[in-house]
């Protein structure tokens, strides 16, 4: 699952083109996207905490497009 969007479509100074997660322990489809929408839910609340509403814009693929240069901070909010 995309859940932070970097490069060329992002409008931001990411280098990377994406972050992405997998839920590879769920049993179900149904359990995988449960999961991923609670990470993303999160992240999004986290991200506007850190960084200002402009922080959870979403990109062209479906993740948020925080303006952060950092290719480490990502992570770092990932986790």
């Amino acid at each position: 699952m995309n859940i932070i969007n970097g490069g060329k479509h992002a409008g931001n100074l990411l280098a990377p083109q994406e972050y992405m997660i997998a839920p590879i322990m769920a049993t179900s489809f149904c359990e995988a996207m449960k999961w991923g929408m609670e990470v993303y839910n999160e992240l999004k609340k986290l991200l506007k905490k850190s960084f200002g509403i402009g922080a959870i814009a979403v990109g062209d693929e479906g993740g948020f497009a925080p303006n952060v240069v950092e290719m480490e901070e990502p992570l770092k909010q990932i986790m």
